[in-house]
């Protein structure tokens, strides 16, 4: 409560002698030098300048978390009615145009839907920040260690999105393989013996959304580091085969008192028996064994963190 009191100037932060200051008419927000209000709490004693600080901060801390609640719930608000917008024209605008679609000879014609429509989708998805219109495209198997072709299936869903494909084309290495229309989920399938790059060109109500992704297939030649053969068949790992095994390679080891694995897929076995292998010009001390149609070179020491080049050269 406010009220008029009369000071003495060593009641005063820096205050030296015992004369009267003028009088003030709250002491809410004056200190002595030892941090305790002029102001009495309710029992009687100074108020302590922490204790002042500390309930502001919660006063802050619960009108700043109202205030925000009141920001989501008008944001939720106005989302929902958005969609209802959407819905309503997306409805009232089938019943006009029978369905979306390219055609242009009646009334309100099916592009000039599709587009406004799919114009409103991408609009909502900028506000709310989540994609209504997208697909998730995967090939199965994602990765083939072999020699042999492989059958990979290739599909494309859009059953997340707030609509079917109105189109959607799928590419091998830029060469159209199939294509399809007025679909939610599209499946095809591809055999190849080498790695491919798989694209897919889908347009969800006018709009054109783009995705691409490889099918490996490749012969089991890896190079790197790990306790077991299996840390070094993966993708990182994977070397090419250029007709032949002869080459130079880098091979890095991610940690220290790791071993260098070198996999060799069964088929080379004649061309590895001529092989002759030296890492930064030293022979190799190596351990070979067959495990399921591989060859498997493991070197007898551990290495450093580090990278390290291996010359492969085939003696004829």
């Amino acid at each position: 409560m406010a009220y008029i009191k009369t000071l003495k100037d060593n009641e005063l932060i820096g205050g030296k002698d015992n004369t009267d200051v003028y009088p003030v008419t709250t002491t809410q927000a004056i200190f002595s030098q030892d941090n305790n209000g002029v102001a009495r709490s309710k029992d009687g004693k100074p108020e302590k300048l922490e204790d002042r600080l500390n309930s502001l901060q919660s006063e802050i801390i619960t009108e700043t978390t109202a205030k925000a609640k009141m920001v989501d719930d008008k944001f939720t608000n106005i989302t929902n009615e958005l969609y209802d917008m959407v819905e309503s024209l997306q409805v009232g605008g089938i019943a006009l145009s029978n369905q979306f679609g390219n055609r242009t000879d009646i009334g309100i014609t099916q592009k000039a839907l599709t587009k406004a429509i799919g114009k409103i989708w991408n609009e909502l998805s900028t506000i709310t920040g989540k994609n209504y219109l997208t697909f998730n495209l995967t090939v199965s198997p994602a990765a083939s260690y072999t020699e042999e072709p492989v059958t990979v299936e290739i599909t494309a869903d859009c059953s997340e999105s707030i609509s079917n494909f109105d189109s959607i084309k799928i590419y091998k290495d830029d060469i159209l393989i199939a294509e399809s229309s007025d679909i939610e989920v599209f499946t095809t399938s591809i055999t190849t013996d080498k790695t491919a790059t798989i694209k897919a060109v889908g347009y969800i109500l006018g709009k054109e959304v783009i995705k691409e992704t490889q099918a490996i297939v490749q012969a089991p030649f890896f190079m790197g580091s790990g306790q077991n053969y299996t840390d070094v068949m993966t993708p990182e790992c994977l070397k090419e085969i250029e007709g032949s095994l002869q080459g130079d390679y880098d091979v890095t080891v991610k940690n220290t008192n790791e071993y260098i694995f070198i996999i060799i897929p069964a088929s080379r076995r004649e061309e590895f028996r001529r092989a002759k292998l030296d890492m930064n010009g030293f022979e190799i001390p190596l351990t070979v064994s067959d495990i399921d149609s591989l060859i498997i070179c493991k070197t007898l020491n551990t290495y450093q963190a580090g990278t390290y080049n291996i010359d492969i050269d085939i003696n004829n």
